[in-house]
């Protein structure tokens, strides 16, 4: 496993606060700063959905759903759509609430039904919403205030980037014991240029076969497909630490998180799934 340094640390959370606020100022200083082999586009798209749930859960006055990870058992943010259903609800007022004021595909239609449903019941209706989907994280499950989701995601999506930071140095350090990492080509950001990285080829394993295996970063919790069907499924990831879940068989299509299963690359090549 990497050790990140911590002007890596700072270097990460320099780049994070750009996340924040998009506009071209973000995009000159990651036109500058992301060098070659180095990707941010998952953060990327993982900050814009985290700031636009919690702007949302905080308009309405309510907490923000996360969740334990792991033996240290830290706090990790959840995406809203890993947990509302149905789905088109959770885009509707999330596309009414966008940060940059940029009409959604659902955008008319919710204030058509703003005419018709008064706030306190659409607060109502996604409070029970997120209890609801919160269930299956068992005894993991908790609430924090949007300031304390706000800075538990900060904190945790800093470290991330800061062991992908060591990871891309550690890769062009030398080869890995098993011969070359596999490269993926990827866009530096969302929008920018593509750039080659190096990934690590890793294996979920799981005890029922025929699963379908996802990945998150573990900073927020929010599905990425990673291979089907196990076991194992392979996939290559970026240098991080994450968490994995499955779905399909006796756990129909919804996402189950093994919140106890935390593997940070490089590293490990392999977890085992208590599914």
């Amino acid at each position: 496993m990497v050790d990140y340094t911590s002007h890596d640390l700072n270097r990460a959370a320099h780049i994070l606060q750009a996340l924040r606020w998009h506009g071209e100022e973000e995009r000159r200083l990651w036109e500058t700063e992301l060098e070659e082999g180095l990707s941010i586009a998952d953060l990327q798209a993982n900050a814009e959905q985290f700031y636009d749930d919690v702007d949302l859960l905080e308009s309405f006055r309510l907490d923000y759903p996360a969740v334990l990870l792991g033996d240290n058992r830290v706090f990790v943010p959840v995406a809203l759509s890993e947990i509302i259903a149905p789905k088109a609800l959770q885009a509707t007022l999330t596309a009414s609430y966008q940060r940059r004021s940029r009409p959604g595909p659902y955008w008319f239609f919710f204030r058509y039904l703003l005419r018709f449903i008064p706030r306190p019941s659409l607060r109502n209706m996604l409070s029970e919403a997120i209890k609801r989907g919160m269930v299956r994280f068992g005894d993991g499950a908790t609430m924090l205030s949007p300031a304390e989701a706000r800075e538990t995601f900060f904190q945790r999506a800093c470290e991330f980037l800061a062991t992908r930071i060591a990871g891309r140095r550690s890769f062009r350090g030398g080869e890995p014991p098993d011969g070359p990492a596999p490269e993926l080509s990827m866009r530096k950001f969302i929008g920018g240029p593509p750039t080659k990285v190096a990934g690590c080829i890793f294996s979920v394993h799981t005890k029922s076969p025929g699963l379908s295996a996802y990945w998150s970063g573990a900073y927020l919790i929010s599905s990425n497909y990673h291979g089907a069907p196990t076991t194992p499924a392979r996939g290559v990831l970026q240098a991080g630490t994450y968490v994995f879940g499955v779905s399909g068989g006796a756990y129909g299509n919804t996402v189950q998180w093994d919140q106890n299963k935390v593997c940070t690359l490089p590293g490990t090549s392999s977890v085992t799934l208590d599914y």
